[in-house]
């Protein structure tokens, strides 16, 4: 994940959602690294071991899952009722869009405001979705994180 602000340098978080625990080469290299900014499941936060520096971005699905959560803790979801709970709560907050074609874009733009931070997914190649939404956004506090899977991808 990849998020620029203007005059901001580049923010990288991991996102190990998709990876196992027992991937001890992988995650030897994140833990080693620079990356500090982790997306892990409510599990993987739960069972795993994590240097000092890990700032924790954890996925819920339920509102059950914020009372397992640490109030420092950043909260993802793509359910904005839960993500409203979180806020209510005293967590920073990271709405996940998934967005396919322009009735998506144009409801990511218009909640975006709402959160600490967005996370993107957009299914097409081309950047011009990620700068409309940066064009709406330009006046908000929400930073703008973009799901990538190559190091080219993080052109913007």
């Amino acid at each position: 994940m990849v998020s620029k602000k203007e005059g901001q340098k580049y923010e990288v978080w991991f996102d190990g959602r998709q990876l196992s625990l027992e991937n001890q080469d992988t995650w030897g290299l994140i833990n080693n690294s620079a990356i500090n900014k982790v997306i892990l499941t409510k599990n993987q936060r739960q069972e795993g071991n994590y240097p000092l520096k890990t700032e924790f971005i954890t996925q819920v699905s339920a509102r059950e899952d914020l009372e397992d959560i640490n109030s420092a803790e950043t909260v993802l979801s793509s359910d904005l009722d839960l993500l409203e709970l979180a806020q209510k709560n005293g967590f920073k907050t990271c709405a996940l869009f998934n967005i396919e074609g322009r009735e998506a874009l144009e409801s990511a733009w218009q909640h975006a405001k709402d959160y600490d931070y967005i996370l993107v997914d957009f299914d097409l190649p081309t950047n011009i979705p990620l700068e409309l939404i940066i064009a709406r956004l330009q006046n908000s506090k929400t930073i703008i994180l973009k799901s990538v899977t190559t190091l080219s991808e993080l052109e913007v």
